[in-house]
């Protein structure tokens, strides 16, 4: 998503931008953005594709989102172009064991020729490539308006709260133990969780969902198109930003929390690194702490509190303000640029 909102947003502020990418891929929103979209077909044209492309549009900064052998970019274009190089981490490193070392040894000398270095959270970065300073903090971005305004009130009496998780149903995620705390406290509760996304854990989770015979109010809906999801997700009150602590995924600031509040939910998250750049406690979200059983019981009792639904739900929007691609491009990614420039 990153690597298509940042050019598409710059080139909607009047910069002129060029994308190099693999054939192949889907270039709909840069085109329609007027990004000049540049396809190398296949790996050995790479290197020479690249060069070509430096060549025709000689380009002020050379913006790259990190990858294997994305080192060499800077020495191997260094005679075709006098640009300055940016490198983007946009994950923290989730390989495991043996890989993740090999991996976090590559990545430790891949930023050598890069001239700055920006990350979605800079302890998310570390894991990429080592503790190091000097990392700037560009974070994950929406589109706001992609987002229409709620309609739904917040006075629900006669109706159940509806809350929405949108993720991996994976086990590294932690997912099914947190379905399993949930079926313990849902019996009682009024309320519906609608789950958005697929994983290799599906089918233990829905076996979890039908054995507590809660299948009429946890329902899966696997994963659909962005914007069907957009215009869905102001039907709901809760969003469930469920992160599993302790893991790789502690740092990184999860974009479905961004979504949640850009969308007007009452936000609760699992209080990781990550979460707490976004959510502020009982000010536009809740943030929880301890086991799956805490969380699962967090997000019942928040649905059974109307007068905190609707004010984290008034705040939600506007606490992600900063969040919105043209703020983050114009306040965090263009000051970058001209600093290296000036």
């Amino acid at each position: 998503m990153d690597a298509h909102a940042l050019p598409a947003t710059l080139s909607g502020l009047g910069y002129p931008v060029s994308i190099v990418a693999r054939q192949g891929g889907d270039a709909s929103i840069l085109e329609k953005a007027d990004v000049n979209v540049i396809e190398i077909d296949g790996l050995k044209n790479w290197i020479p594709g690249m060069r070509a492309a430096v060549r025709e549009v000689s380009p002020h900064i050379i913006h790259v989102f990190i990858h294997a052998g994305c080192g060499l970019y800077p020495f191997l274009l260094a005679p075709v172009s006098n640009a300055k190089f940016v490198l983007d981490i946009r994950s923290p490193l989730l390989s495991s064991g043996l890989r993740r070392f090999l991996t976090r040894l590559k990545n430790r000398v891949e930023p050598i020729g890069y001239d700055r270095i920006t990350a979605q959270s800079i302890a998310s970065a570390w894991t990429v490539v080592g503790h190091r300073s000097g990392i700037e903090y560009v974070p994950p971005g929406v589109n706001i308006d992609a987002f229409p305004l709620r309609s739904r009130s917040m006075q629900l009496v006669t109706e159940p709260v509806r809350a929405i998780y949108i993720g991996s149903l994976a086990k590294s995620r932690q997912f099914p133990e947190f379905m399993l705390a949930l079926t313990k406290v849902m019996q009682d509760s009024p309320m519906i969780l609608d789950i958005y996304g697929d994983g290799s854990d599906r089918k233990t989770v829905e076996d979890i969902i039908r054995q507590a015979k809660l299948t009429s109010k946890i329902r899966l809906f696997g994963i659909i198109p962005r914007e069907i999801l957009f215009s869905r997700m102001v039907e709901y009150d809760i969003g469930v930003a469920y992160v599993p602590r302790g893991t790789v995924y502690d740092p990184a600031p999860p974009l479905k929390t961004v979504e949640y509040l850009a969308a007007g939910l009452a936000t609760i998250g699992t209080d990781t690194p990550g979460n707490a750049l976004i959510i502020r406690h009982k000010e536009n979200g809740i943030l929880v702490g301890g086991t799956p059983d805490d969380f699962a019981r967090s997000l019942v009792n928040l649905a059974q509190d109307p007068d905190l639904l609707q004010h984290l739900a008034l705040a939600a929007r506007s606490s992600v303000i900063s969040f919105d691609w043209r703020s983050i491009v114009q306040e965090k990614l263009i000051p970058i640029y001209e600093s290296l420039l000036s």
